[in-house]
């Protein structure tokens, strides 16, 4: 299709530079990210509305340089967000190059992302002032990860726009953070970072971290100190990523921060601080108590469990977080005391997460006890294989004979195991009766053993 046919179909011209790019360099090619898609490919974002109108690509499009990029941004535009955006690249996973094409920034280009994060309209004022940066930038060794979001210049350049009155003051920010586009940084520049880590605009004290912390300005170390208590929790994250990074702790001043009112700036701390040393088990057994759910699943992934732990496992077991009662279950799998069983049949029978099923079903094998076989043997008729082989693991484990009569069912089955997610099909490539046999052959009965077959079922099990 050629320019003038993809125009007519859509109702629409490209911005003048766009259609020079795509006669005179090539139909797509190099680019930002992963190129320039070639005009065939190239489409409209009307998938995102039903039932689009055939003029979709030329109704105007509502984005603007510096839009809010905050959770709510779509209530400004009344959620008529992406008419008028051709997609001509990819960043990668859900993450798309757009150009506006129509409205009053026709000819900028937006970063868009399939999952609905806020867009970002590029400064540049057209394609090729973007495309022509791009070549800049990647002949000077310039950091090309996050391409085209801020200023444009060199150190020089964006000293002097920071330095200008007329300069907004977000902008002030985005020029300090265009520095760390670049290999290296000037002693005067060095110098500059650390003073503006006093600067009266948080925006502009969070970059002058993140300078700090990415050119390792050492002499900056004792002004870091006051940002980790800053008013700002940009400037507190900021912070602590580069007290960090020049391997200064400040405790107490950083540990603080894992109990930070705003749960980003706590998991900034809690990765931060890892790094330089391991969180201690006082420390991770607190977080475990912590507001904020993520600080919680990290806590519970981490510590050592140890047999005086049970009741808290117990306890986070009506955690609403996902991964904080997969860790607590795991770690009642290690301990194996008889005394969280209420609770893991009790939990058993309302959870509805596939996976922790599973390993509730395992745990009920860890455990001796009458119950657990009356329970397993309810699950084993269960519609989800993946559920039903849990069950029969279990009873394998325990040496119940009543897996008999189960066993030659399984073994009879050559299909394999799977699961519908979130994420897709989960399952194992060997049968059903392939992952039986295994079961029965860790059994510590010798008679579920040799239903196993193999020389390896007179083996201890286990």
């Amino acid at each position: 299709m050629d320019i003038r046919q993809f125009e007519t179909k859509h109702q629409i011209r490209l911005p003048a530079d766009f259609a020079a790019f795509l006669q005179l360099a090539g139909n797509g090619g190099a680019g930002p990210y992963y190129g320039i898609y070639g005009i065939e490919k190239m489409h409209p974002l009307d998938y995102t509305v039903d039932d689009p109108p055939a003029n979709f690509l030329a109704l105007p499009c509502p984005l603007y340089p510096d839009m809010s990029r905050e959770n709510d941004w779509e209530k400004e535009f009344n959620n008529d967000v992406y008419h008028g955006i051709l997609v001509i690249g990819t960043q990668g996973c859900s993450y798309m190059i757009g150009l506006i094409v129509t409205g009053e920034y026709a000819g900028r280009v937006v970063y868009l992302d399939e999952d609905n994060q806020p867009p970002y309209v590029i400064l540049e004022p057209d394609f090729l002032s973007w495309y022509e940066r791009w070549l800049d930038e990647l002949l000077a060794g310039c950091e090309m990860s996050g391409f085209g979001y801020g200023l444009r210049g060199e150190e020089p350049q964006l000293w002097q726009i920071f330095d200008d009155p007329a300069t907004q003051d977000r902008h002030r920010g985005f020029a300090v953070d265009a520095l760390l586009r670049w290999p290296t940084l000037s002693r005067a520049g060095r110098g500059r970072a650390a003073e503006l880590l006093g600067h009266p605009l948080a925006g502009v004290r969070a970059a002058a971290c993140r300078v700090v912390r990415k050119f390792q300005i050492h002499e900056a170390a004792k002004l870091l100190v006051p940002r980790l208590q800053d008013e700002a929790a940009e400037v507190r994250q900021a912070a602590v990523y580069a007290a960090e990074n020049l391997q200064q702790r400040f405790d107490p001043e950083a540990v603080v921060l894992l109990f930070d009112e705003n749960e980003e700036v706590a998991q900034s701390a809690y990765f931060a601080l890892n790094a330089t040393q391991p969180h201690s088990r006082a420390i991770l057994l607190q977080l475990l108590r912590s507001p904020h759910r993520s600080l919680r699943g990290f806590a519970a992934n981490a510590i050592d469990w140890k047999l005086n732990d049970v009741p808290l496992l117990i306890e986070l077991l009506a955690d609403e977080n996902f991964s904080v009662r997969h860790y607590a279950i795991l770690g009642l799998r290690q301990l194996k005391n008889p005394s969280c069983l209420p609770a893991a049949t009790e939990l058993l029978a309302r959870e509805i997460d596939p996976n922790h099923i599973d390993n509730l079903l395992r745990l009920l094998g860890d455990i001796p006890g009458e119950t657990n076989v009356d329970l397993l043997l309810k699950w084993i008729a269960d519609a989800d294989d993946l559920h039903r082989l849990a069950a029969f693991e279990s009873l394998c484990k325990l040496g119940d004979l009543r897996a008999k009569p189960v066993a030659e069912k399984l073994l009879a089955e050559t299909k394999t195991p799977s699961r519908r997610t979130n994420l897709g099909w989960m399952g194992d490539a060997k049968s059903i009766a392939t992952l039986a046999r295994e079961s029965l052959r860790k059994s510590p009965h010798e008679e579920l053993r040799k239903l196993g077959g193999g020389w390896w079922n007179w083996l201890k099990p286990w």
